[in-house]
């Protein structure tokens, strides 16, 4: 959730919120929309974990003519990444 994990380390931070400021770019609610969900054990969000979610969206945003969707397929991919384990 925005702003609420306080514990972050400076690397962890940069990486989630570079990642949220991406979504909220694009309308994409970080916290309630459910694109941005996906179910996985939680094991927290590691440095490794946390550049791999940000340097994927930071790919998608870069695409040309990226837009909403372009961002919504890059979480779902991601989702379906975390799932079957190859993220």
């Amino acid at each position: 959730m925005k702003g609420f994990f306080n514990r972050w380390l400076a690397p962890n931070r940069a990486f989630v919120t570079g990642a949220q400021d991406i979504l909220t770019k694009y309308g994409i609610d970080v916290v309630n929309s459910p694109t941005n969900l996906t179910w996985v054990q939680n094991s927290g969000h590691s440095v490794n974990y946390a550049e791999k979610v940000y340097l994927r969206l930071q790919r998608a945003d870069s695409l040309p003519g990226a837009n909403k969707a372009t961002i919504e397929s890059a979480l779902t991919n991601m989702g379906k990444a975390i799932t079957n384990g190859s993220f």
